[in-house]
């Protein structure tokens, strides 16, 4: 078979086996999204609708006046539910309102409360027993209960809650995600609250925690690939932090709170627009995908605008904004998609590193703007899955990128190995053996020592043998001489039959016995190579700082105290000292 054959084959086989591996990729993260939703779908959740009835206030109707749902005399017009309530979802236009009674009085020992989970950015508005005084509640609130955590609205109820005093509560109008209702004890919150945390504060301090070492070494590096992911990753902290509810605990978190829902668009956007920016330089899309890359690219600027025209007093045109950035993260995701895919089937291993890391992200990200447009009802009861599949995601993106990091390193590696070895012998080449001798001479005070060796009569080994033979004796000598240095000695060929030895912190007289024993080994194991009678030999001449002679000097000194081992009959060490003549 001929050598291209050869390579077009092992090109395939790396082809398929890229396919294969990118393939389990993609099984694998939509395997680990299935697991997380399905977790979360089926882990025991107590029945919201034990002890208690909601009914809801028609919609056909004009919402109620706040202070006549306070008299009760309007609870004729709520109608009941046919099953209590688990959640309630707000409406883009209006407030609905509900009326929540327990269908008998409140038995435990704790006084109840009501508990609205995972509000996000909702508003609540509240008329609670036993004032019944008009209240409106949300995460961001200046005068959150600090002694708890943001993941739930709290309304606390009489200790003798019962049917004579309802509850009303409605949505601000917004697209938002339905918040969970759940009535119990104030005691049971409490001990779930805790919980809570134990899940959220090391989730997030996971994701602070790669983030931190993420931006580190993309500004000490100055990697590209870090510094885009650096970014994605600080907007996704951010972005889970505050819809979370957490980051409004931080000090300054009250002019977070001000901000209103700028932050976490910002957050959202230059997150996804980072994703896409990190997404083309570590696919390398410009080289696999160059049109696919120029569309992310577009996007990416997009999502950039979006962020920064979401600080400007947009007023009638917010909403327009609101549609134009969900627009752009669609065409995101299709693209991101479409590029991981295509770099995968031509090869690329980052790809399977991506699509491990962000499908998962992406199909909670999908089944939660599959709710907000209120098409289906998929997202599970369990706010911790995004943060959890955000964690996922930035750590294999910092694994893929530090697995690339290694594969470039060790490239570059085994090209400088190429550049300063020889072919043949696998020793040093010329260029290698005197740049190790310059390292060693850089410090003065530092004894160096060096061995000029050459092959006794090789001319007449290539003559009598043929050059295959003597390529064979070069190899043999390389091998030998490597056996008998020391560690951190380094052995290069000069050019021919010429190699020199570079023995740093080494005095003349050990180097003389390194040398004689380098000579014996050789004229031991050299004599018959590849079953011809060789009798290979060595003449070596040794040249040492420590007997006079400068630095700069020890390459000529040595190569004379070698040529005077030539004249002196072959196979011998000679050894020069400043002053003298070689012996």
């Amino acid at each position: 078979m001929s050598a291209k054959g050869s390579m077009d084959d092992q090109r395939s086989s790396d082809q398929r086996h890229s396919r294969t591996g990118a393939a389990l990729a993609v099984v694998v993260s939509l395997l680990v999204a299935l697991l997380l939703l399905a977790s979360a779908a089926s882990a025991p959740v107590e029945p919201v609708g034990i002890g208690i009835a909601t009914a809801s206030w028609p919609l056909d109707r004009t919402p109620p006046d706040e202070a006549q749902l306070a008299t009760g005399r309007l609870d004729g017009m709520f109608v009941a539910d046919a099953i209590p309530a688990r959640s309630i979802a707000p409406h883009e236009a209006r407030m609905h309102w509900r009326r929540i009674v327990p269908t008998a009085p409140w038995a435990d020992a704790s006084p109840p409360v009501l508990a609205l989970y995972a509000p996000y950015f909702n508003r609540v508005h509240v008329l609670a027993p036993p004032d019944y005084a008009p209240r409106a509640l949300s995460l961001r609130d200046p005068d959150f209960d600090s002694d708890r955590s943001r993941h739930a609205l709290l309304v606390a109820l009489p200790s003798d809650w019962d049917a004579t005093q309802p509850v009303y509560l409605a949505l601000e109008p917004s697209r938002r995600l339905p918040v969970r209702m759940r009535i119990e004890s104030r005691a049971s919150f409490a001990t779930a609250d805790i919980e809570h945390l134990r899940i959220v504060l090391p989730l997030l301090s996971v994701l602070a925690f790669i983030t931190v070492i993420v931006a580190a070494f993309g500004l000490v590096l100055r990697e590209r690939d870090l510094l885009f992911l650096a970014g994605a990753l600080c907007a996704m902290l951010f972005f889970q932090g505050t819809i979370l509810g957490e980051f409004y605990a931080l000090p300054g978190g009250d002019r977070l709170a001000a901000t209103g829902f700028r932050a976490v668009w910002t957050a959202r956007a230059s997150q996804e627009a980072f994703l896409a920016l990190f997404a083309i330089s570590f696919l390398g899309a410009r080289r696999r995908t160059p049109r696919l890359s120029k569309a992310l690219f577009g996007v990416a600027i997009g999502l950039f605008l979006v962020a920064v025209l979401a600080w400007l007093p947009l007023g009638p045109y917010l909403g327009w904004l609101s549609r134009t950035g969900s627009a752009l993260l669609a065409g995101e995701v299709v693209l991101m998609l479409a590029t991981a895919l295509f770099a995968w089937r031509r090869g690329s291993r980052e790809a399977r590193f991506f699509l491990l890391a962000w499908l998962p992200l992406l199909v909670l990200d999908a089944s939660r703007e599959l709710e907000l447009l209120g098409f289906v009802r998929l997202y599970p009861d369990n706010e911790y899955l995004p943060l959890v599949a955000a964690t996922w995601a930035a750590g294999l993106f910092a694994f893929g990128i530090a697995d690339r990091l290694v594969r470039v390193r060790r490239e570059r590696d085994a090209a400088v190995d190429a550049a300063e070895h020889d072919s043949l012998t696998r020793v040093l080449n010329r260029a290698g053996i005197l740049e190790r001798l310059r390292r060693a001479c850089v410090d003065r005070r530092r004894t160096v020592a060096i061995l000029f060796v050459d092959l006794d009569h090789f001319k007449s080994v290539n003559d009598r043998f043929g050059h295959a033979v003597g390529d064979a004796c070069l190899h043999a000598v390389a091998e030998v001489v490597s056996l008998e240095l020391r560690q951190g000695d380094s052995v290069g060929r000069i050019g021919g039959e010429e190699f020199m030895i570079v023995m740093p912190d080494c005095s003349g007289s050990e180097a003389r016995v390194i040398a004689e024993r380098v000579r014996a080994s050789v004229e031991r194991s050299c004599h018959a190579i590849e079953g011809h009678a060789v009798g290979l030999t060595l003449s070596i001449g040794v040249a040492a700082t420590d007997a006079g002679i400068d630095h700069g000097q020890l390459l000529p000194s040595a190569d004379a105290a070698m040529y005077q081992a030539k004249l002196r009959g072959r196979n011998r060490v000679c050894a020069e000292e400043a002053g003298t003549a070689p012996a």
